[in-house]
């Protein structure tokens, strides 16, 4: 588990941080379970801070693709 950090593991962009600069994050990973390693899967959760409450403001899915 990541807090207010994110990795990319694949071959994709993962720009969450980008599109939500103000933005907290937590990201849990999910370890592969087959002796490849290839089906990890990522969850990212961002939130903001408005009016002393915290607000999720995005879900993001990052998985192993081919």
């Amino acid at each position: 588990m990541n807090y207010n950090e994110t990795e990319s593991r694949g071959n994709t962009i993962v720009n969450v941080e980008e599109a939500y600069p103000e933005a907290h994050f937590i990201e849990y990973f999910v370890s592969p379970d087959d002796e490849i390693g290839m089906n990890w899967a990522n969850l990212i959760l961002a939130f903001e801070e408005h009016e002393n409450d915290w607000h999720l403001v995005a879900i993001v899915v990052d998985r192993w693709a081919i």
